[in-house]
């Protein structure tokens, strides 16, 4: 970023402009750094989205746009494009796959891992990170180790594995990292783990390094590092309300274009509500987390419903809530999670049973709300006769994602085939939803 200054101007589609290289390998690299700096820059993430596409669909892989190609799919990743993300990903990932060059795989698997990460699935970010790191030696990586490195902190820490965590924030990292995209992406993950492991008040020095940062390269952009919402959830870990609630609103009053962020934002303000507001505010929340692509995010804003459910007397809604919430956790791997939303009483021996034996012994309507956003539209889909290709059309994903998502639809459900799905779904007023 303090380069940013430097770059040579490229116009649309990548055409070369004053100061721009003339050579086909430089001006890939020009054309990705600019995609880049529109997405750092407030209000161009249209156009970033339509630069990064190009930039994809008019470099072929090789040794010398592989990074170009690969700081467009980040630039997508911070625009909030991650369905476009996933979907050009996963084509280069099959593309490389199979030409065996293990630094192609690395990097783009590093990426894969980032989506994921964001997604909240936590198992895929943390296999498809440790598989980035296993393809290059540590020492060939530079400051790029720090975007699989953090991802893995990250995902480490949402399964509730701190040691393992912890014993990644002992590799040592180049001074330069801290100058670089992957050193925000870096401390943001040391401040996590060190907000899961009550380490308080060295996670808001990450956070709070992080904005700074972020302030002085002129790229305060929540998609990129979220800090003001960290910051906010550890000032809530130590007691602080109002401090928290300052700096949720602030993000507010900036007017974040994610809809993940806001609702995230919504979950930390109702935790400073008093009890007749936190439930609309929760309510808010859920919808919008729901329409959005982070799983972990959803589950939290699921179970703070529900426990302001039954703060509020209503036991029933707010068991309905909690255990969704779990599911969904649990679908995740976010296993400390799924233990603070645990109950401690008699609905712990439903939860585990549940857990071991999806689909049976428990009513259909259960087993569907142990389903996704993405995976009920999915599942509705295929239920109505649509092929795995039809599927894939209509939701603009990969056949590939399809595959994986019907895999996990099959478990969930505990059903074997496609033509099993209707009478599993009919009971949940599911089947009439496209």
């Amino acid at each position: 970023p303090p380069l940013r200054d430097r770059l040579p101007t490229v116009g649309a589609g990548g055409a070369a402009a004053t100061g721009a290289p003339r050579d086909p390998a430089g001006l890939a690299h020009a054309h990705a750094a600019a995609t880049m700096s529109a997405a750092l820059t407030d209000g161009q993430a249209d156009r970033a989205v339509i630069e990064a596409e190009r930039a994809l669909q008019r470099y072929h892989l090789s040794d010398s746009t592989l990074q170009p190609l690969v700081v467009a799919l980040l630039a997508l990743v911070l625009a909030g494009r991650l369905d476009l993300a996933l979907s050009w990903c996963e084509r280069l990932l099959g593309e490389c796959a199979s030409r065996r060059v293990p630094s192609w795989q690395a990097l783009l698997s590093a990426v894969r891992a980032e989506i994921a990460l964001r997604q909240g699935d936590l198992q895929v970010a943390a296999n498809q990170a440790r598989t980035a790191m296993a393809r290059i030696p540590v020492q060939g990586w530079g400051v790029g180790l720090g975007l699989p490195l953090s991802t893995l902190i990250q995902a480490e820490t949402g399964m509730g594995h701190y040691d393992e965590a912890m014993a990644l924030l002992e590799q040592p990292l180049p001074d330069e990292l801290f100058r670089t995209l992957p050193g925000l992406f870096y401390l943001r993950a040391r401040g996590r783990c060190h907000l899961a492991t009550g380490r308080y008040h060295a996670a808001l020095g990450d956070f709070t390094t992080a904005g700074e940062l972020m302030d002085t390269w002129r790229m305060d952009m929540p998609l990129l590092i979220p800090w003001r919402l960290d910051a906010a959830e550890t000032w809530l870990a130590l007691g602080d309300p109002g401090r928290a609630r300052a700096l949720a609103e602030e993000q507010l009053r900036r007017g974040p274009d994610d809809a993940r962020l806001r609702g995230a934002l919504l979950v930390v303000l109702a935790r400073t509500d008093e009890l007749k507001r936190r439930v609309p505010r929760l309510k808010e929340a859920v919808e919008i987390l729901e329409g959005g692509d982070d799983r972990v995010q959803l589950a939290g804003a699921l179970g703070e419903l529900g426990r302001a459910y039954r703060s509020l007397g209503d036991f029933n809604r707010g068991r309905v809530f909690v255990r969704k919430a779990w599911h969904v956790a649990k679908t995740c791997g976010a296993d400390p999670l799924c233990r603070e939303l645990m109950p401690r009483h008699a609905d712990s021996g439903e939860f585990a049973a549940a857990a071991a034996q999806p689909g049976q012994g428990s009513e259909p309507q259960r087993d569907v709300e142990a389903l996704t956003e993405a995976e009920v539209r999915i599942a509705v889909l295929a239920a109505h006769g649509n092929t795995n290709r039809e599927i894939a059309s209509k939701l603009f994903v990969t056949v590939s994602t399809v595959e994986q998502h019907l895999t996990r639809i099959y478990r969930k459900l505990n059903v074997k085939r496609r033509r099993d799905l209707p009478a599993k779904l009919s009971d949940s007023s599911l089947t009439g939803t496209v």
